[in-house]
């Protein structure tokens, strides 16, 4: 009796403890998956937070570089409004990076703030053009507030924005294709091997178009001797086709026609910025209207 009720308790005991830790086995597999469904569902909305913070670059880059492709000798009010869109958008993707350094991991935020420093210098390039066109747009209202100076002192200043707006347009030439044959293309392939970081934690395969552009990244490094721009002998005639013209390309000099209209095209660019100053500084508009009613009061 007693070897009976001995052999019973140990049975009971026996499957208490399997009972058990059968439990705790199963209370141990549903915390990992539901822990592996939350990383993946993190995943996925930085993934897609992502695709979209890149997309609106994407946007914002091409309704930039329309002004660049279908007009030259720019001036920042002709498209101040897409370059802020720019830098907006720029903006919100270095706040994107921010938010997946706390919730990414190592690989998806190392490939993020190498992406972030592409785009960055992209902007810089935007930007260092757009201030310099700021810059000429300042000489522009120096010359307008002092045409009633001195002859000398006039023409030198005549002189210097003459100057300016030659290096403008070589500088708006070489932003063109700075950013258009090398930046961008090395952006948009390294955004791949981003994505690629975040398909391989939801455990999707990479597509055929992301390996071959993840392939692509080490000659897209390399600067192409045929896609330097060079300054040019006749830059805004040059300026005028950029788009069709490869960046080897140049006028030759001695050839009077191209000269001529090399000129017309600088004399008209000239024209156009005195034109938008005056359109959009009241303040400038003020003065010149000032000086106008003080020149006429003296002639008489």
């Amino acid at each position: 009796m007693a070897s009976t009720l001995k052999e019973q308790l140990i049975t009971i005991l026996l499957t208490s403890a399997l009972t058990s830790t059968g439990w705790v086995g199963v209370q141990y597999y549903n915390a990992t998956k539901q822990q592996e469904q939350f990383s993946n569902q993190l995943y996925k909305e930085l993934y897609d937070k992502s695709a979209k913070a890149l997309e609106e670059i994407d946007d914002k880059y091409s309704k930039l570089m329309d002004f660049y492709a279908t007009k030259h000798g720019l001036s920042t009010h002709e498209y101040k409004s897409e370059f802020n869109e720019f830098k907006n958008a720029v903006e919100g993707y270095k706040s994107y990076v921010k938010e997946l350094e706390r919730y990414g991991n190592s690989s998806q935020v190392k490939a993020a703030n190498y992406l972030k420093e592409l785009i960055w210098g992209l902007y810089g390039d935007f930007y260092l053009h757009f201030s310099t066109i700021e810059q000429v747009e300042g000489h522009v209202q120096l010359v307008l507030l002092n045409q009633y100076s001195n002859s000398e002192y006039f023409d030198a200043l005549n002189e210097t924005l003459d100057n300016d707006l030659d290096s403008l347009i070589q500088l708006e030439n070489r932003t063109y294709y700075e950013v258009s044959q090398y930046k961008k293309p090395l952006i948009d392939a390294y955004r791949q091997f981003l994505n690629y970081h975040f398909r391989s934690s939801l455990g999707l395969e990479a597509t055929e178009d992301m390996v071959n552009a993840i392939n692509s990244i080490a000659s897209k490094q390399q600067r192409n001797p045929e896609n330097e721009y060079k300054d040019k002998a006749l830059p805004f005639m040059f300026s005028e086709q950029r788009v069709y013209q490869a960046a080897t390309l140049d006028f030759s000099e001695s050839d009077d026609f191209l000269k001529q209209k090399n000129a017309a095209l600088k004399h008209n660019t000239k024209l156009k910025f005195i034109a938008l100053v005056i359109e959009n500084e009241p303040s400038l508009k003020s003065k010149l209207e000032e000086q106008v009613k003080d020149k006429k009061e003296v002639i008489e």
